[in-house]
């Protein structure tokens, strides 16, 4: 049953952020206690464990080096020359790639290293058995990523511009959305800075 919760649903794996913050390339470095897996792989590989159909990763800054790490991976790559437009340029990109026999696609952020397998079968789980077009995780009460996408929502995202998400979907009321209570504060968790790899860092903080 766990294999069949994200049957239907394209993951987007959102890499083409310039990093401004980390100052450096961040998703390259090595994940805390796991010296030779850098961040994009960790999610990479975190999203594989999940199973959705296919799985895409939108690359832009640095992609050169980005696409080299995922030679052997089996993941479609998308090159977003717009990055600097901000995310919502590259859940176009990523959009744009979608299946057209997917009914779904679940935008996860290449910067969330630490987010458990489990919890986006739990999304595609929800998805399957309620009738929401956005799925979205909480964490003792709060929202956070992956979220994921009906098919229904994909014109609406499609229009957002600017450094901006999904987020004003799930505010918008056009849409129903359906919060789904997890056990992982890493869905609150992302990399900015180079603090933010130390390996005591608590989950959620």
């Amino acid at each position: 049953m766990e294999g069949a919760a994200l049957r239907g649903v394209c993951a987007i794996i959102l890499a083409a952020g310039g990093a401004t913050r980390f100052g450096g390339p961040k998703l390259l470095h090595p994940l805390p206690g796991r010296p030779h897996t850098p961040l994009l792989l960790a999610v990479v590989e975190t999203v594989r464990a999940a199973a959705p159909d296919t799985i895409v990763v939108v690359v832009g800054a640095g992609a050169p080096a980005l696409i080299a790490l995922l030679a052997d991976q089996p993941v479609e790559i998308v090159e977003n020359p717009d990055w600097a437009e901000g995310l919502s340029a590259s859940m176009r990109a990523g959009l744009g790639r979608v299946p057209a026999a997917a009914e779904a696609a679940l935008f996860v952020l290449a910067d969330q290293p630490w987010v458990q397998p489990a919890t986006l079968r739990a999304l595609g789980a929800a998805y399957r058995a309620g009738d929401a077009a956005i799925v979205v995780p909480t964490y003792q009460g709060r929202r956070g990523n992956p979220v994921l996408f009906d098919r229904s929502a994909f014109a609406a995202l499609g229009e957002i511009r600017g450094d901006q998400g999904g987020r004003a979907l799930l505010r918008g009321g056009q849409f129903r959305v359906l919060e789904t209570p997890t056990t992982d504060p890493a869905i609150l968790l992302d990399v900015d800075a180079p603090a933010d790899l130390r390996e005591d860092r608590p989950l959620g903080s």
